[in-house]
């Protein structure tokens, strides 16, 4: 869940669409924080290396939390893909969709690291795959 805040809107009413990155970037928190927590190997960092966002329907501000989904879609040598949507709690809107490349660095090269076997094992369980009925993000 995402709060939103009353400064998320825009002029025209409805959440500014910057604010969708910032939703996706705080489920994304807690999927690296559950990997950081299950062991951090030293010079290793994850950075994010592009975005694709779909905004489906307007969102308009309200006090209640928003839901965001979040799922694995791949799972590369170097990288993995984290998919998302903002959406009502029953699934019966939703409001945008996207994808971010996440990259695996070493530091302070800044040059992409195969993803170590525990952090592989770890995303595993947030796979999914897509199905006939949904889409598998944007552009699909």
């Amino acid at each position: 869940m995402a709060a939103m805040r009353w400064s998320d809107m825009d002029a025209l009413g409805h959440v500014h669409n910057g604010r969708f990155l910032e939703y996706f970037e705080a489920a994304r928190a807690d999927l690296v924080n559950e990997l950081v927590d299950i062991g951090r190997p030293d010079g290793l960092g994850l950075l994010v290396a592009r975005h694709e966002v779909d905004y489906l329907v307007p969102l308009v501000y309200r006090r209640a939390p928003i839901a965001v989904d979040l799922w694995v879609e791949r799972i590369g040598r170097t990288s993995f893909t984290v998919g998302y949507e903002v959406v009502e709690d029953d699934r019966s809107v939703i409001y945008g969709r996207a994808l971010t490349v996440i990259v695996a660095v070493g530091l302070p090269s800044g040059r992409a690291e195969p993803l170590p076997d525990f952090v592989r094992e770890a995303l595993n369980g947030y796979l999914r795959e897509p199905t006939d009925a949904e889409p598998a993000g944007p552009g699909s």
